[in-house]
């Protein structure tokens, strides 16, 4: 068993990067310790979204119903305290 458990370990691939976030009210979504946002957001608060990180580095959100939407995500500005 040990054998086969590093076998499969050394040959595991990744094959998706994907998280499921929900749309906090004000159209953000936390993700990595940070808040996101797109313009169409605002109106999908409380659904769930797919995020990614796209090979530039920014993140990337796709809806979960069909047809399926992509939206480039922006870091969210900070509300002064």
């Amino acid at each position: 068993m040990q054998a086969w458990e590093q076998h499969q370990a050394r040959r595991g691939v990744i094959s998706s990067s994907w998280f499921l976030r929900r749309v906090r009210p004000g159209g953000t979504v936390r993700h990595a310790g940070r808040d996101y946002t797109a313009v169409q957001l605002s109106a999908r608060t409380g659904q769930l979204l797919a995020i990614a990180r796209e090979a530039g580095g920014g993140l990337v959100a796709q809806t979960l119903e069909l047809p399926a939407e992509r939206l480039s995500l922006t870091v969210a500005e900070e509300s002064p305290q």
